[in-house]
């Protein structure tokens, strides 16, 4: 299975963290490209008693000279990339170099959270030693397949110093876009140049001179339009899912012109309503919060908040979707009226608004929040309910409900009502994410008069989203 997570069905707490959104979207653990490594002249002794007398060089585990399997010790490599967090929160992964660079300079480092807990200060720009078994991943995939060194200790992965930045090297691009020749270049921190050939896909990926820009790290706003000059792509030079890759680390590794996007001022029903074409650069102004942000989900890093248009009614709310690492401080409640620019898509149905920086979303002042609106029969905006689409994203209350399936039964932190509507706990905290699980968790035949929340829609189910115990009437979470 992926080390790195492909794009993950449409978030719901804990189910991400254990399925493994994306972001989503991301790369997986990635494969490489059939590297040519012939397995010769490599030494079979793998005890730490032998590596640690000696050592080997990325370049000669990348160029084919060490045999797969062998345990290794790689000294003096800097790490030129963020640390990433595979979905289930228990792997870590990072890119490595030499400092001299050139071909085959570069390789990807596999490891795990507590061997990273125990190394405080590892991160981009540290030069470390490293020791640990070399493999490729995955193992006799025609497609190809990334070359890694697997730490599985922290006596494996030692700081030497910090604050050590390598410099992109720039690789022509017809060079990178022929597997043949882009090879070497695998993990290596390079930069390219040329023109926005393919916009951005269901994966934030797009192409310059038709190599692939990914956004595992960082995702570029607005994503670059076709025919845009790029000055600049760097990042290190991924393979994953049979193609290699260049993922930028922040805003500094992209250098793009001509490609600002005016966004298209539009209300939420005009985009729930189907007139708004995916894909389109949004603002929405005047919208009024109906919750804060969720508590983290998907590796505890994602996070959520809804805005309704201030006339309410159906097809009147929208999640906009946030990566809390991007956002910084930001801050919302429910009553602030809100100025909102984003992408608007559909993300596995559900319609969304996604930001990539705290400055899209601009506070203008407060105002009540939207009364919800009362649904008589809770099966109706069920999962197949005849109302469910129109109030996708709206503030709703139904009951009184009767519980018909407790968490223990249902999972991932839902339980259901009228044995239809599914009850979900995006604001409420879950031992995961946090020292404390404060899940709602009403037993079975539990009356309930009164039950509000958005309906969210996730992992082909709506569901109702309560945002606090006050929207709990007649029994106490």
């Amino acid at each position: 299975m992926p080390r790195f997570p492909g794009r993950a069905a449409p978030w719901t707490t804990l189910a991400l963290l254990l399925a493994g959104w994306a972001c989503t979207d991301l790369v997986p653990r990635d494969d490489d490209d059939g590297d040519d490594d012939d397995d010769t002249t490599a030494d079979d002794d793998t005890s730490d008693d032998d590596t640690s007398s000696g050592s080997t060089t990325v370049y000669e585990i990348r160029r084919g000279d060490v045999t797969e399997g062998a345990f290794v010790t790689v000294r003096s490599v800097v790490v030129t990339s963020p640390l990433y967090e595979s979905s289930s929160g228990s792997a870590r992964g990072f890119f490595v170099q030499e400092e001299a660079g050139g071909e085959h300079s570069g390789i990807y480092v596999y490891t795990y959270a507590d061997v990273v807990d125990a190394v405080p200060g590892l991160g981009r720009g540290a030069v470390v030693t490293l020791s640990g078994e070399y493999s490729e991943y995955p193992e006799d995939d025609p497609a190809g397949s990334l070359s890694e060194l697997t730490v599985s200790s922290a006596d494996g992965l030692v700081i030497e110093k910090t604050g050590v930045e390598l410099t992109p090297e720039t690789v022509a691009t017809s060079v990178l876009a022929d597997p043949a020749t882009a090879e070497p270049w695998e993990s290596v921190l390079l930069q390219v140049s040329g023109t926005v050939s393919a916009g951005a896909d269901d994966h934030g990926q797009w192409a310059v001179d038709g190599v692939m820009v990914d956004d595992l790290f960082y995702r570029a706003d607005p994503d670059p339009q076709v025919g845009a000059t790029v000055a600049k792509a760097a990042g290190p030079f991924n393979f994953s899912f049979g193609a290699f890759k260049i993922l930028p680390r922040d805003a500094a590794d992209l250098e793009v012109d001509g490609s600002t996007v005016v966004p298209t001022v539009v209300t939420v029903p005009e985009i729930q309503g189907g007139t708004v074409a995916e894909g389109t650069r949004v603002r929405l102004e005047g919208v009024i919060a109906t919750t804060g942000l969720t508590e983290p989900y998907s590796e505890c890093t994602r996070r959520a908040f809804w805005v309704q248009d201030p006339a309410g009614g159906p097809r009147s709310g929208i999640s906009v979707n946030v990566l809390e690492e991007q956002v910084g401080t930001l801050a919302v409640e429910p009553g602030d009226v809100l100025t909102v620019e984003g992408t608007y898509g559909e993300y596995y149905e559900l319609s969304q608004v996604t930001i990539d920086s705290g400055a899209a979303v601009t506070r203008t002042g407060t105002a009540s929040v939207p009364e919800p609106v009362t649904v008589a029969d809770a099966c109706s905006i069920a999962t197949g309910g005849a109302d469910a689409e129109d109030y996708e994203g709206v503030l709703v209350r139904v009951g009184p409900v009767s519980v018909t399936g407790t968490v223990d039964e249902i999972g991932f932190g839902q339980f259901e009502v009228q044995e239809c509507l599914l009850v979900d706990s995006l604001f409420f905290e879950f031992s995961d994410c946090g020292d404390d699980d404060t899940t709602p968790d009403p037993p079975s035949g539990q009356e309930i008069s009164t039950l509000t929340g958005v309906l969210h829609y996730g992992f082909d189910a709506f569901k109702l989203e309560p945002r606090s115990a006050s929207d709990f009437g007649g029994w106490t979470p």
